[in-house]
């Protein structure tokens, strides 16, 4: 595990997270076309929130193909989930994990009191740094969080070259 160093969080720019993605995207695929690893579509969504950033940062990584097998906001009772917008409930989980200051699979365990109305217990929720938390979401709730760790990861990387330089 890899946290973005607190010193380091001041450097992320919209550019650095665009190299961040390019990077992490061939592991992320890769975890996402692993057998069991979805129930459905084969991308993820994912909402960073950054202490210097005025808005929420979104993005997505693989591609957005027909998969849908039932309308939106109805429970699938193939997969036993609700289908929803992977963006908002991305954003969710980074809000709640900003405001736990822990991952959302800690806080629906420890503190499931801070889950407000319209919140998901899922994990793909967690502090990425000083300050920085995110989330991601499309997938099961645990290869969810193991995606947004390889972001994590990724990101971290990226600016410990940037600030050994």
């Amino acid at each position: 595990m890899t946290m973005i160093p607190d010193d380091g969080a001041r450097l992320i720019t919209r550019e650095i997270l665009h190299i961040a993605i390019q990077q992490a995207a061939p592991k992320i695929l890769a975890v996402l076309n692993t057998d069991g690893k979805t129930w459905g579509p084969k991308y993820l969504d994912y909402a960073l929130i950054l202490p210097h950033f005025k808005d929420i940062f979104s993005f997505r990584i693989g591609k957005t193909v027909s998969w849908q097998e039932v309308s939106w906001g109805k429970w699938d009772s193939k997969h036993g989930v609700v289908v929803g917008d992977f963006t908002e409930v991305a954003t969710k989980k980074a809000q709640l994990s900003k405001r736990g200051n822990a991952s959302t699979a800690w806080i629906a365990e420890n503190r499931p009191q801070l889950i407000q109305k319209d919140e998901f217990d899922y994990p793909g929720g967690d502090k990425l740094g000083d300050g920085i938390h995110g989330g991601a979401s499309g997938a099961y709730g645990p290869t969810d969080a193991e995606c947004l760790h390889i972001f994590r990861d990724t990101l971290a990387n990226v600016v410990l070259n940037i600030m050994s330089r």
